[in-house]
């Protein structure tokens, strides 16, 4: 489905009842609104891993714009604020009340950014493989997982450098050290059914799109928040997850983190982050 947000149409899609009959009543559900990283790909980075969670809470997935079947817009648009501002306002629309935002990579981001900037808004979030690493963090990693043929890549990559020689050989020794768990022909098959919008996330690597930097405000973020972090994740790694944590003075944090688990803890760890996940929806 699609609807008008922004002066531009988003896709969204939903999982779940918001109502159970319970005897006489009809009892609400938690909403969890799903936010994909990328940036640039789209909500498909969720399924099947989180379609379980339908048995406790209504889920709504997104596609930001410029990504997946929503509207490309306008590059400018393509900014976490603006992102954050399309997420609250497709809440608006749909009238959601205090919905638990799930982000993953980059998607948390945009979860912090909404919450930041709309407090009242934002009844929870979860966070999924949180915070964005140096580039020193993820060479370490990569370093420690793939050897120096990886660090070279990724070195490559990170530099922004032209061409189709950097970006595939960072797909093939990078992009694999990303997963502990999943079989590359699961990894191939979510690669290539991503609507990938490639330039937003050019628009990043070259500083065209501005950083995302909260450190200074994360102060201001009230509401319960879980962090789900991977301890061999080379892009967001378990110790800024734990920085993260430790800077949400003024929220109810928990923070879960596993072994042997790499980028996108959903996809890693399913039976655990869903459990985990349960839990602090219950506790809401």
């Amino acid at each position: 489905m699609r609807i008008e947000v922004g002066g531009g149409r988003l896709y969204f899609d939903v999982e779940g009842v918001g109502l159970v009959g319970e005897g006489p009543r009809m009892v609400p559900r938690p909403t969890v609104v799903l936010v994909h990283g990328g940036p640039g790909a789209d909500h498909s980075v969720f399924k099947p891993w989180l379609s379980p969670l339908a048995d406790s809470a209504q889920l709504v997935y997104v596609d930001l714009c410029g990504s997946g079947r929503s509207d490309r817009g306008d590059p400018d648009d393509w900014a976490w604020d603006r992102w954050a501002s399309d997420v609250v306002a497709l809440c608006d629309a749909l009238e959601i009340d205090a919905p638990v935002l799930l982000g993953s990579s980059a998607g948390t981001w945009v979860a912090l950014q909404a919450a930041l900037d709309h407090p009242g808004r934002v009844g929870g979030l979860v966070l999924d493989s949180a915070m964005p690493a140096t580039h020193g963090h993820a060479l370490e990693v990569f370093a420690r997982t793939g050897g120096p043929e990886a660090v070279a890549a990724a070195r490559r990559f990170y530099a922004a450098e032209p061409g189709e020689e950097v970006m595939r050989e960072f797909v093939e020794r990078c992009i694999p050290l990303y997963t502990r768990r999943m079989p590359g022909e699961l990894r191939a098959d979510i690669l290539a059914r991503i609507q990938r919008n490639p330039e937003v996330e050019w628009r990043l690597r070259t500083g065209a799109m501005a950083a995302f930097d909260p450190w200074d405000r994360l102060h201001e973020v009230a509401c319960p928040t879980l962090i789900l972090a991977g301890e061999d994740d080379p892009v967001t790694p378990a110790a800024e997850a734990s920085r993260l944590a430790e800077a949400l003075t003024n929220a109810r944090v928990d923070l879960v983190r596993y072994e042997n688990c790499g980028h996108g803890v959903f996809r890693e760890v399913p039976d655990d982050a869903l459990a985990a996940t349960r839990d602090f929806l219950a506790r809401l």
